[in-house]
C-alpha cells in the first residue's frame, strides 16, 4: 500500500478493504419488465451480476422473441379480436441499482419502498372517492378500460417472456 500524504494511508487502507469485501454486498434494483411495469428487488451482488448478464443477453434477441410471440398470438383463435401490442412492449432493463453493505439493509429499504407505494395507492384511491359522482363514474370507466389494456399487455408480455426464455436457454 502506498502512503497518501495528509491522510496517513487511511484512504488506501479503506480502498483495499473495500476490494476484499466487494463480493459481500447487496443491491436494491428497480427492474422494468417487458410490459413496462417496474418492480423493486433486493438481491446479493452475485445475483445482481447474474441478472445484468441475463438482461444483456436478452436485448439482441428481443425483436426475434416479439416476432415469434406475435405469430403465436395471431395463430391463437381467442386473440382474433385483439391486436398484438407490439409497440408497447420493451426489452427488460435495470432502471436503478443501489448498493448496500448487507442484504438485510437492502431488504429493509425494499420494505420502505413498498410501504411508500402502498401509501401512494391509498392516497390515489382517497382522491377518487372524494371526487364528485360524475367524475368518479368516468374515472371508474377509464380504470376498467386501463385494466383491460393491462390484461392484454400482461398476456403479450408473458408470451414474449416464454419466447425469450426459449431463445436464451
Amino acid at each position: 500500500m502506498s502512503y497518501l500524504p495528509g491522510l496517513g494511508g487511511l484512504v488506501g487502507f479503506l480502498f483495499m478493504a473495500g476490494q476484499v469485501c466487494a463480493g459481500d454486498g447487496a443491491f436494491l434494483v428497480k427492474v422494468e419488465g417487458f410490459d413496462r411495469s417496474t418492480a423493486w428487488q433486493a438481491m446479493s451482488e452475485r445475483d445482481f451480476q447474474r441478472l445484468k448478464k441475463i438482461i444483456t443477453s436478452e436485448k439482441p434477441l428481443f425483436a426475434k422473441a416479439v416476432e415469434q410471440a406475435a405469430m403465436d398470438w395471431q395463430a391463437d383463435k381467442s386473440n382474433r379480436n385483439k391486436s398484438f401490442p407490439r409497440s408497447r412492449l420493451k426489452y427488460r432493463s435495470i432502471l436503478t441499482s443501489i448498493s448496500f453493505p448487507t442484504l438485510e439493509k437492502a431488504e429493509a429499504q425494499l420494505l420502505q419502498y413498498q410501504d411508500q407505494e402502498a401509501r401512494n395507492q391509498e392516497r390515489q384511491e382517497e382522491r377518487l372517492s372524494r371526487a364528485n359522482k360524475r367524475t368518479r363514474v368516468a374515472a371508474k370507466a377509464e380504470m376498467k378500460k386501463d385494466q383491460a389494456k393491462d390484461a392484454v399487455m400482461a398476456e403479450a408480455a408473458d408470451l414474449v417472456k416464454a419466447k425469450m426464455d426459449a431463445l436464451v436457454h
